[in-house]
């Protein structure tokens, strides 16, 4: 609902259906629904509604305040998530640091033993294993 809306709708006049849902600018079936819903103020005159002005503006003004308050939670909502998620980062960052420091400290600075080192460990772990296996 466009700020149109105010300069369309008589405050005074009484409006159909079909006349409001034009002027809301929401499919007639929408708004078939929220009388159902007794969102909208109205009146039946036999057997048809008939909706004045002022209650149209209202009624534009409320969902342009949900809107407004929905889109300030989505909002917060994505804040926190990304406040979230650079924390968890920053953590992770920080617990990658640690285990690179402890790995760096077992093994006289380097990350990764050499090739020959890695080799005789390998083969110390296969002789421990043939001599438990006898």
């Amino acid at each position: 609902m466009s700020k149109i809306i105010a300069h369309e709708i008589n405050p005074n006049a009484y409006y159909t259906t079909e006349e409001a849902a034009e002027l809301l600018k929401i499919p007639v079936r929408t708004f078939q629904l929220m009388i159902a819903r007794k969102e909208v103020k109205g009146v039946k005159m036999g057997r048809r509604w008939r909706f004045l002005g002022w209650d149209l503006l209202d009624l534009a003004g409320r969902n342009k305040r949900k809107r407004r308050a929905t889109l300030e939670a989505w909002t917060d909502r994505a804040k926190q998530k990304q406040e979230t998620d650079k924390s968890l980062r920053a953590s992770i960052v920080e617990r990658c640091r640690e285990i690179q420091a402890a790995i760096l400290a077992e093994r006289s600075g380097r990350l990764l033993p050499d090739s020959g080192e890695l080799l005789n460990q390998l083969r110390e772990g296969r002789d421990d294993e043939l001599s438990n296996m006898h």
